[in-house]
């Protein structure tokens, strides 16, 4: 999705007035700096109102190294150097305070000084900043793969190039607000889970956090878990990096704790005592992988960290959080922390899962933040996130920079340059899901991070779009949940309130994409617009639907993965004449009999008509015919529609009710037919977008579905939408035929020789 980068909603809220928010020490959180405020949405939100100035400051062991080639020159084991291992011990755990804050209110006086050279006064107005232990050690003691500076240079042409090299880390503010966020989650009992751009830091600041803890912690363990081993181990990987910190502290640092093993995947610090027993700090780094079939790799380690990386990949993550997360715990007493991330946009990303967890924080006790960084979603919570934005280290084409020396963003010039890069990408795009690919990875919203894959023959700006409007537009919020019902009077839906008072048992709408282990699979019926009915008060002939029933996998007999799917499709009419295709209802669901979901399908026919083919159902499965034929509603079902309009594919009996799609030629064709049904023209929104029939579709996870389709996944409301597309396609070709017949009889009336 593209947007126009100055109305971004992170830099809106960094330059909102903060002052009406509750701060979380007030509603009754630890929050010893006062970093974080509540939001409406009972959401922590960062309490943003000051700059940083001066954050060399925070630097000093680094600004030695730097500068000298090593910390410090003290003689090895003399009192000043125990008091210097010592201090620096202390700040690793416990941080450091300096004079760093600026509060914005206080930012034009200052400058207006500071042109003066008056830097007494100045400095009169800067207060005392806090940082963490990790971020201490981070920015002083982290070796990392960085950009050189000072190798920065800008072509005629405008382009910009440098070099990486490996060093201590600089102060990025970005980074301030992640490592309070970890203080403040260990401090209240939370745990993270982090959506990213690419290249964002998190990896190394995980990496180097990790050996921090093992260096300083006796007898402690540390796990890093993911879904495969190379994510872990190969090339600059959280494991490996870790292990390049641990060495950097035995070589050049006052905390070398002798390390047993330097197996990637079981770093054991400490040493060998004169008996051959292992002897000192006891503490291990361990990387375990979940695989497909092993989600409690973690169990019995007692690790005081577990860290989670490439969420984008990890699809077993639900699995292995139900049996770890338990184990942070003693009783009520949160003794562990989890920290998960991942990064969107990437070509072999299925991050579902990631993405429900992301937007669903409560459900595995992840620190809710306030959504503040997707459009109009500041009523609801999320995971932390990172922007490309925010802390860039860049220059646009004639030389301005986006961050300064002190670690503060111009939000201005990274948006001018995350937006020329992006119109720079677009231009050499092979296709526009490799555009979109581009945004997700280098996103500045999770709604861009969580879209399409490069596979998607349905992606685009405007599908995205739309999706964060139903999301998060409330004029979306129309429909009715419940079930369709015999009475005496006829077919009858009620909504699931209605029902309940009723004392019948309900099933809630299954929302998530794909469906949540442990969830009501029943499902139910959403109405968003009821039959219309003529003046004789009949539902007229304008309605078709498109059922997927549930088949029987015949690998796995027992699977309970696929659901059953059921849509109702308003056609053009003459009642509508806007109307081009409009998805009028929907039921998605798993009942424990094929009977029961064919029930329901016939429930939702009749409620829409009863007309002849209203119905048209995939047949290689399940038992549809059958059981229509038993009720006696046979008529409902239509008829195999491809022998209308296509002479390539044929099917033995041109009268067999319903389709069948299989998994060959015509499921491509299909998909084909489905996305010009989505991407047909219907006309243009008040702005001049064009408006295609997707737009009229208020179906989220359907919308979501087709966001995140890719050729290896189950996606059941993909494949009804299928049917119907076929079916649209009938249509078409119907109306054409008989348009050509109009012309050719009135043209057969004209030329007629009448004498």
């Amino acid at each position: 999705m593209t947007n126009t980068d100055t109305t971004l909603p992170f830099v809106k809220y960094i330059r909102e007035d903060k002052s009406k928010y509750t701060t979380a020490t007030k509603a009754g959180y630890r929050d010893i700096d006062r970093d974080f405020l509540v939001g409406e949405s009972g959401g922590f939100l960062f309490n943003v109102d000051f700059v940083f100035v001066d954050t060399y400051l925070l630097r000093p062991a680094a600004n030695s190294y730097e500068k000298y080639g090593y910390y410090t020159d003290l003689p090895d084991d003399s009192p000043p150097h125990r008091r210097f291992r010592i201090q620096e011990e202390i700040r690793r755990k416990s941080g450091i305070t300096a004079k760093c804050k600026l509060l914005v209110k206080d930012k034009p006086a200052y400058d207006r000084l500071m042109l003066i050279d008056n830097k007494v006064e100045a400095k009169k107005l800067v207060k005392s900043l806090h940082i963490t232990g990790e971020h201490y050690n981070f920015i002083n003691y982290g070796i990392i793969s960085k950009l050189d500076e000072a190798s920065v240079t800008v072509s005629k042409t405008g382009k910009v190039s440098g070099v990486k090299v490996d060093g201590i880390p600089i102060f990025f503010g970005s980074q301030y607000w992640w490592y309070k966020s970890k203080e403040f989650a260990r401090y209240n009992g939370f745990h993270l889970i982090v959506g990213k751009s690419r290249r964002a830091g998190f990896s190394y600041m995980e990496a180097v956090g990790s050996a921090n803890t093992v260096n300083l912690n006796p007898f402690c363990t540390v796990i890093h878990a993911g879904s495969e081993l190379k994510y872990l181990t190969e090339g600059r990987s959280i494991s490996r990096m870790s292990m390049m910190q641990l060495e950097h502290y035995e070589a050049n640092t006052p905390f070398n704790r002798g390390m047993i093993s330097r197996k990637i995947t079981d770093i054991h610090l400490g040493f060998k005592n004169k008996s051959g027993a292992n002897d000192g700090y006891q503490s291990h780094l361990l990387s375990l992988v979940t695989g497909t079939s092993n989600p409690d790799v973690a169990i019995g380690k007692d690790a005081i960290e577990i860290k989670c990386e490439e969420l984008s990949v990890f699809e077993t993550f639900d699995d292995f959080m139900d049996v770890t997360e338990p184990t942070t715990r003693t009783g009520s007493v949160v003794t562990g922390s989890i920290v998960a991330w991942g990064t969107g946009g990437s070509k072999d990303g299925k991050w579902e899962v990631f993405e429900r967890n992301f937007y669903n924080p409560y459900g595995y006790n992840f620190m809710p933040f306030e959504n503040i960084w997707d459009k109009d979603s500041r009523d609801r919570v999320c995971g932390f996130y990172k922007p490309y934005v925010d802390s860039l280290q860049g220059f646009t084409p004639d030389g301005r920079i986006a961050l300064d020396k002190d670690g503060n963003t111009n939000y201005e010039i990274a948006m001018e340059i995350s937006r020329i890069e992006r119109e720079a990408f677009k231009k050499k795009s092979k296709s526009i899901a490799d555009y979109i690919l581009h945004c997700g990875q280098y996103s500045n919203m999770p709604s861009e991070s969580f879209s399409s894959t490069v596979d998607n023959m349905f992606a685009s700006e405007a599908l995205n779009a739309h999706i964060n409007d139903v999301r998060h537009n409330p004029d979306y919020k129309f429909y009715t949940d419940g079930m369709i019902v015999n009475t005496v009077k006829g077919v009858k839906f009620k909504s699931n309130f209605k029902l309940h008072d009723e004392g019948v048992k309900t099933h809630p709408f299954i929302e998530d994409v794909p469906p949540r282990a442990g969830v009501d699979k029943y499902g139910c019926i959403r109405v968003f617009h009821h039959p219309f009915r003529d003046k004789h008060g009949k539902v007229p002939d304008i309605y078709h639907m498109s059922y997927d029933p549930v088949g029987m996998d015949k690998d796995n007999p027992n699977s309970k993965d696929s659901y059953n799917s059921i849509s109702v499709w308003m056609n053009p009419n003459i009642y509508m004449p806007h109307v081009r295709k409009l998805k009028v209802a929907t039921y998605f669901g798993r009942p424990k009999t094929m009977e029961e979901a064919d029930n329901i399908s016939l429930m939702m026919a009749l409620l829409y008509g009863g007309h002849t083919g209203i119905l048209l159902a995939e047949i290689d499965r399940g038992e549809t015919k059958s059981n229509y034929r038993k009720w006696g509603y046979t008529k409902l079902l239509d008829k195999e529609p491809v022998v209308v309009w296509d002479t390539k594919i044929k099917v033995d009996t041109p009268a067999n009710y319903g389709i069948k799609i299989g998994n060959d030629i015509r499921k491509l064709q299909g998909l084909r037919l489905l996305s010009d049904m989505l991407y047909e023209e219907t006309g243009e929104d008040d702005k001049g977008n064009t408006r295609y029939v997707l737009h009229t579709i208020p179906d989220l996870p359907f919308l979501l579905e087709i966001q995140k389709w890719h050729n290896d996944g189950n996606f059941d409301r993909v494949s009804e939408a299928i049917i119907e597309a076929f079916a649209h396609k009938k249509l078409h070709v119907l109306a054409k035929i008989k348009l050509k017949t109009r012309k050719r009889l009135k043209e057969s009336i004209m030329t007629r020789d009448w004498f």
